[in-house]
């Protein structure tokens, strides 16, 4: 866990139900009358996937495409996280192999997005920015203690394309530039944040044990497909869950308001101008002049993150922003963010996040002037086919 080590460990709520268990190395099965449960079990690499356990995924959920017995997935993580992504410390153990492992996860991404049946990702903990990938999906429930952040340019490279655009439409629900935010920041967003925001669908109470049995109980048969019946069983577990391009409590407070928007409810009362005028334009040096414009704390934890990461980090995640509101297809779009990280995991910015997590050191704090060095040859050789 030597890269991942930077991100803070959370204390384990993560509870399974009693079902029959096929044990493998890097997920288990849990099985009831028509459904699946895949738990991840790499919590000490916060759920991160590597190649292998992306390769694992992969094949299970194809298996059940095809088998009629089986109505309905549920993706779940454990020990407080869900999924950290793409696994840094394998990364930098086979960076020869990049380009590989960010094939297999745009492979799985894409497969969640088109699956012919319902797909549950029960969000039960930490989320890390490709690990988004596997709530592509209809219903993503976050847990009460549920956290979503995008630390990947902190590590020299960028969040996958399939969570990429999952942000950007975000930015549609929110009204806010809630991509660039939440991906060049890297600050954390809570359980009722990704749920403002469009990232969750649903919101449940921190015992998902008990919503497991509730799913498990029901016969999923090839009438449920379409996901009706499981929306049933949400509404009686779910403390909040979206409807339409306004989550439902967001709607309730707003009628309560008298349909006044000045009254309606606010992502980060008193921040989302900072928000607006910071991130909301193209350009990375006047975000980042923008910040250390504005007063207080808020302002001053987004230019942290930026000094976090690498410069080419942040400029290759800007243009994949950018790229992704154009709207290409999942597998153009897949492959353009494959090829990016996979360049930049091959790239000095990784060589030195590794050497100084080998060393157990600080790397230094990215400035203006390093943003500004970065030239807009170099980005662009990250795109080129």
């Amino acid at each position: 866990m030597l890269l991942r080590a930077a991100l803070r460990a959370r204390p384990s709520c993560a509870r399974g139900f009693s079902a029959p268990a096929l044990a493998r190395t890097e997920t288990t099965v849990e099985e009831s009358e028509g459904m699946r449960m895949i738990k991840l079990c790499r919590s000490e690499e916060l759920n991160s996937m590597n190649d292998d356990m992306a390769t694992e995924i992969y094949r299970k959920l194809s298996i059940w495409a095809e088998n009629d017995s089986v109505g309905m997935i549920v993706i779940q993580g454990q020990n407080g996280f869900f999924c950290g992504g793409a696994d840094m410390d394998w990364l930098a153990a086979h960076r020869s192999e990049a380009a590989q492992l960010y094939g297999s996860l745009g492979d799985v991404y894409q497969l969640i997005s088109e699956y012919p049946k319902p797909i549950v990702a029960m969000m039960n903990g930490d989320t890390s920015g490709s690990g988004f990938g596997l709530a592509n999906t209809r219903f993503r429930l976050a847990t009460d203690g549920a956290r979503f952040s995008v630390p990947e340019p902190s590590f020299g490279l960028v969040p996958d394309g399939p969570a990429l655009k999952m942000l950007v439409k975000c930015d549609e629900l929110s009204g806010l530039p809630a991509a660039n935010y939440l991906a060049l920041s890297g600050q954390p967003v809570s359980s009722d944040e990704m749920m403002m925001l469009g990232i969750a669908s649903h919101q449940i109470g921190d015992d998902e044990e008990a919503l497991a049995r509730q799913i498990a109980a029901v016969s999923w048969g090839k009438d449920k497909l379409h996901g009706s019946e499981l929306e049933k069983v949400l509404d009686l577990y779910c403390d909040w869950k979206t409807s339409g391009g306004l989550n439902s409590r967001a709607e309730a407070l707003l009628e309560e308001a008298g349909g006044d928007m000045d009254c309606a409810p606010k992502l980060w009362p008193g921040e989302e101008q900072k928000v607006i005028e910071a991130f909301g334009c193209d350009s990375l040096v006047e975000t980042w002049e923008r910040l250390e414009a504005l007063p207080g704390p808020f302002a001053q934890a987004a230019l942290g993150g930026l000094q976090a990461a690498a410069p080419i980090s942040l400029l290759a995640t800007q243009r994949l922003i950018q790229e992704a509101k154009r709207k290409p297809s999942t597998a153009a779009f897949s492959a353009l963010s494959a090829r990016v990280a996979s360049r930049l995991a091959n790239g000095p910015a990784f060589a030195k996040v590794i050497e100084h997590a080998t060393s157990d050191s600080q790397p230094p704090a990215t400035s203006l002037d390093d943003l500004k060095a970065v030239s807009e040859d170099q980005v662009s050789s990250l795109f080129t086919p």
